[in-house]
């Protein structure tokens, strides 16, 4: 009998069976320090340890993007393990259906079509593929034509309900006005089959596709998200937030799940979040293959520093940090 039994609980955990001891090693291997927890008053006043716990000892539970995680550990310490379900199953979905459906799709841009790019085929392929990943791309590498190919393959051939989350108002226009661009030559419309939720906007609907700002929809109760059968989350290294943290937990049934981001902060402990929220990390393209291949223009990085006189820098020691703003702000 293997060392650990894995089962799927729903599209967000999976539960571990295995012996006491290894839960405790599974238990110290998702364990991290949270950066910056020295700092907090509840580490400060010793009411809180700094560390973060991926695995939940109480309910052996562990986020299903972490699989993969999960095994690196059963293969360094030799330990077995049986995926029950469809757990770590892929998708046959290849590079040439991916090309064919972006072109049957008649894509557009101000009147002009467009050439979907190497690198956005295979991001949309392989999220397809994997169900769950977490793509990382740079700002100008088009994530918003992947979102929308992705919206549209899982519209057009499994007719499946999903959530697009983003930061910001203008960024939720800006993803709508970009679809509607998309298929301006298509007879697909954009206004029939897509939900825009921000301040003072109606929460429900009965259209396929809903974009919301994270803000607007946090406090909804979690049978809402229910409804959703995936989840695409852009600009997604901001979803470190406890608040965007219960809206993809919350997502029980959401069995695509994709998250975009141009930059992660470099510290283990959020890259692991994100995967477990969304799935491994995908390096789609660089900043400087992008120039490279001249779809970029080239730029510099001219750093200016600003020396202050000696004695205004003794005089700023006793100012706090408000204050030290205020001064170079009006200076």
């Amino acid at each position: 009998m293997s060392d650990l039994i894995i089962n799927k609980v729903n599209e967000v955990y999976v539960k571990i069976q295995c012996e006491r001891h290894i839960t405790q090693e599974i238990s110290e291997f998702f364990t991290f320090f949270v950066p910056g927890h020295q700092f907090v008053p509840s580490f400060r006043n010793k009411i809180w340890d700094g560390k973060i716990r991926l695995f939940d000892m109480r309910t052996n539970q562990l986020y299903t993007g972490l699989l993969q995680h999960l095994q690196n550990f059963c293969e360094e310490r030799n330990y077995t393990c049986d995926f029950e379900g469809d757990l770590g199953v892929e998708d046959e979905f290849s590079l040439y259906h991916a090309k064919k459906f972006a072109d049957s799709l008649n894509l557009h841009s101000n009147g002009k079509p467009i050439e979907v790019r190497e690198h956005q085929l295979n991001a949309f392929c392989h999220a397809m593929q994997r169900r769950r990943t977490l793509l990382l791309s740079p700002t100008a590498s088009g994530k918003s034509l992947i979102i929308y190919m992705l919206f549209r393959q899982l519209l057009d051939y499994q007719n499946l309900k999903g959530l697009i989350i983003v930061p910001t108002t203008s960024l939720v226009e800006q993803l709508y006005s970009d679809f509607t661009d998309y298929s301006s030559e298509d007879t697909f419309k954009t206004y029939m089959h897509v939900h825009r939720i921000y301040q003072g906007k109606e929460k429900t609907t009965d259209k396929p596709l809903t974009i919301s700002t994270w803000q607007s929809l946090y406090q909804m109760p979690k049978e809402y998200f229910e409804q959703f059968d995936y989840v695409i989350g852009d600009e997604a290294h901001l979803f470190k937030a406890q608040s965007l943290t219960s809206i993809l937990t919350a997502c029980i049934n959401g069995k695509y799940r994709v998250g975009l981001t141009g930059t992660l902060d470099g510290t283990k402990t959020h890259k692991l979040v994100l995967e477990g929220l969304f799935g491994s990390t995908k390096n789609v393209i660089t900043t400087k293959e992008l120039i490279d291949k001249k779809q970029l223009a080239e730029f510099q990085i001219k750093c200016i520093i600003l020396k202050h006189p000696d004695e205004i820098c003794e005089e700023m020691r006793g100012f706090d940090y408000q204050e030290e703003i205020q001064y170079l702000i009006a200076n």
